[in-house]
């Protein structure tokens, strides 16, 4: 036999045996990753969760494990209200184990995780979530390419059981990046975290939000929504009526909201700062005078952004041409009357709710053509 075929034929055989090697090894260790699977969620059942699925399987040959019919949950026999907390999920899919990946850097990869209806059910003061406070007793490292959330629904409940908010979304993280050394917090890093086809339901404030698409780009610095559209749940009589006072009743649509430079801060407080942002907006304010107007302190703007619950600032806000409308019907009328401004642009600056700030820091300049005719403008 000539030496060049002996030379092809030893190359073939080697390659041949470090695929098998290869798969066989795959294999195995995705056996090992399905029992410590198994294991943790037999753990979690011993320590007041109660966990629920029907299969764990795998397929090497397409590199995939499968978790069909999820459900964790805490205080699973309360009736105490009638939003239990849970976290179910109809299938979770794992597909793409990396093996060198968890040979060489002791780290967890995967190409996908696709998870397919997750449901989450939350209330105020939750025992569902997990004390982070504890420490880990073994450092853990994750890293997956993309994760999708596939008709994902989350539910918050306040303590008295009032569902607050209902959210409904497509999901996608991209280049998730997990990791808990010991003795030290959980790391968590993205390249991009996305919200497709959002509905966000308020049933106490009687309004529904949609949202196209919202987008989160933590390489670039970028936040971005695309076409939100804000919808009252009851007509313009029946909305103040309801509430029992004299209300602003609000429905539009924001074109768009882009923020550039930004960044967020987790560590003691959370707070956000972007450089520079520009907002579009059509939208239409109604009011019933004929209500019981109630004395409700009304923070002005800069006093509302001090009152928010985490830092905030954007040193500079673009607003691009706008339109709002404001209709309101008298005390002692049954027609209502409006007004409306068009082609509303301006700037505001320094928008920040530090305290340590003097009132009147921020400014705000603004023009806009009154009922279609001459131009006001605010400076």
């Amino acid at each position: 036999m000539h030496p060049r075929v002996k030379k092809i034929i030893l190359i073939g055989i080697t390659a041949l045996f470090l695929l098998v090697a290869l798969l066989v090894g795959r294999a195995i260790v995705l056996n090992k990753v399905k029992e410590k699977v198994q294991e943790k969620l037999d753990a979690l059942n011993k320590t007041g969760y109660h966990i629920q699925y029907d299969t764990i399987y795998l397929d090497w040959r397409r590199n995939l494990m499968v978790i069909e019919k999820f459900v964790i949950q805490k205080n699973a026999y309360d009736t105490a209200c009638i939003y239990p907390e849970f976290l179910s999920a109809d299938q979770v899919r794992l597909k793409g184990f990396r093996l060198f990946t968890l040979l060489f850097k002791n780290t967890l990869s995967f190409e996908s995780f696709i998870i397919n209806d997750p449901h989450l059910m939350l209330r105020k003061h939750s025992s569902l979530l997990p004390d982070s406070t504890g420490a880990p007793k073994k450092a853990f490292a994750l890293i997956v390419d993309e994760v999708r959330l596939i008709s994902a629904h989350v539910e918050y409940a306040d303590s008295a059981c009032n569902l607050l908010t209902d959210i409904e979304a497509d999901i996608q993280i991209t280049e998730l990046d997990m990791a808990q050394p010991l003795h030290e917090p959980i790391r968590v890093s993205s390249n991009q975290l996305t919200f497709f086809n959002a509905a966000i339901k308020l049933p106490n404030a009687y309004y529904h939000l949609n949202i196209l698409e919202l987008r989160w780009n933590f390489t670039n610095k970028t936040l971005e929504l695309d076409t939100m559209r804000i919808t009252p749940q009851l007509s313009k009589v029946a909305f103040g009526r309801t509430v029992g006072r004299e209300i602003d009743r609000i429905e539009g649509v924001i074109p768009f909201i882009k923020l550039r430079h930004c960044d967020i801060t987790l560590r003691d407080s959370v707070s956000f700062r972007a450089r520079h942002g520009s907002v579009q907006g059509f939208m239409k304010f109604f009011r019933d005078k004929r209500l019981v107007h109630k004395r409700i302190w009304k923070p002005l703007p800069v006093a509302h952004l001090r009152r928010l619950p985490f830092g905030l600032r954007i040193d500079t806000l673009t607003i691009a041409k706008s339109y709002v409308e404001y209709e309101e019907v008298p005390e002692e009328n049954h027609v209502s009357g409006s007004i409306f401004f068009d082609d509303l642009t301006g700037r505001i600056t320094s928008i920040d709710n530090d305290p340590k700030l003097r009132a009147g820091e921020t400014i705000v300049g603004a023009s806009a053509r009154f009922m279609g005719g001459g131009e006001l403008s605010v400076d």
